[in-house]
Parts: C-alpha cells; sequence; structure tokens
C-alpha cells in the first residue's frame, strides 16, 4: 500500500496537464502491445508543468503497479534539475 493520494496529485493538474498524464499513461498500459511505447518525452515551453506531469504520470504509474498481481516491489528513480523540483 502506498501513501501516494492519487486523486489529489492528478486534481492540482490542469487539463491539458491531466491529458498529457492520460496519455502517457494509455500508451504505458492500457493499449495493444503494438501500440504501446515504454518511453516518452513531454517537451513544452518554460513553466507548463512538466514536472507536474511527470508527478501525475508517477502517481498513476504507482496506482497501476499496486493493482498488478506479480509486482512486489515499486523503485521510481525521477532525476531534476534541481533541489527545489526534488522537493515537490
Amino acid at each position: 500500500m502506498t501513501n501516494v493520494d492519487t486523486a489529489a496529485v492528478l486534481a492540482g493538474l490542469k487539463q491539458f496537464q491531466r491529458d498529457a498524464v492520460d496519455h502517457v499513461i494509455n500508451r504505458f498500459y492500457e493499449t495493444t502491445a503494438s501500440e504501446r511505447s515504454n518511453r516518452f518525452l513531454i517537451a513544452d515551453e518554460t513553466g507548463l508543468g512538466k514536472s507536474i506531469v511527470a508527478r501525475g504520470v508517477i502517481a498513476r504509474t504507482i496506482a497501476h503497479l499496486e493493482s498488478v498481481d506479480d509486482v512486489e516491489r515499486i523503485d521510481i528513480i525521477y532525476v531534476c534539475s534541481n533541489l527545489d523540483l526534488a522537493r515537490q
């Protein structure tokens, strides 16, 4: 069980950010194998919330992986550019 409140994380996102999270999660987990992707690049103007989108993707990924029976451990490494982002 995690202490990540996925609903709270997603509630803090603007609609275009939620759309980006939904698209990534759909391509990671909810499409057929031939349509899946295992990597993404989110690129937009400075200040539009790429780090916030990443937080949403991480929260949704944790929620998904917790529902998979054979996943015993979830490790996430998030590389960011500065300590302020890391603290978020």
